[in-house]
C-alpha cells in the first residue's frame, strides 16, 4: 500500500481527546497536542469514518502517532462499489489515516477536503 505524509498537526501524545463531531456530512476533531496547543480539524464531506485499535492497522506502513494519505486507495474503490461515493468522484475523495498513540487508536478518514486551525486561530488550507 502506497502513502505520503499528511501535512497534520502533531498527534504524538495528545493531551486532550480527540473529540469528534458529526455534522451535515462533515467531520470535526478537536485535540490538545503535547505541547497543551488546541487544534480542530473539519474533514469535509465524510462518506466513511472509523476508529481503528493499533492491532487492526500495520504499524509497520501506518505510524501511531503520525498522519498519512493511501494512495490507490482501496477502501476507497471499495466505498464506490457499494455506492457511496460515485465513480466519477471518486479521484476528488482523499483516504487519511492519522494514528493517535496516546490512545492506541487510528483515525481513519474518507473526505474531499480539509480545513486545519491551530490555537492561534491559524487556518492551514487543504493540500
Amino acid at each position: 500500500m502506497d502513502t505520503r505524509p499528511l501535512v497534520f498537526p502533531s498527534v504524538a501524545d495528545t493531551e486532550a481527546g480527540p473529540e469528534l463531531q458529526w455534522a451535515l456530512g462533515d467531520l470535526f476533531v478537536r485535540f490538545r497536542d503535547w505541547k497543551d496547543e488546541p487544534h480542530e480539524v473539519q474533514f469535509i464531506d465524510v462518506p466513511h469514518f472509523e476508529f481503528l485499535g493499533e492491532g487492526e492497522l500495520d504499524t509497520a506502513v501506518f505510524a501511531c502517532d503520525g498522519a498519512l494519505e493511501v494512495i490507490d486507495s482501496p477502501l476507497i474503490a471499495r466505498l464506490v462499489n457499494v455506492g457511496e461515493i460515485c465513480e466519477a468522484e471518486a479521484d476528488a475523495y482523499r483516504h487519511l489515516v492519522i494514528g493517535f498513540n496516546e490512545i492506541g487508536s487510528f483515525l481513519v478518514v474518507v473526505c474531499s477536503d480539509l480545513n486545519l486551525s491551530s490555537g492561534n486561530g491559524r487556518r492551514a488550507p487543504s493540500q
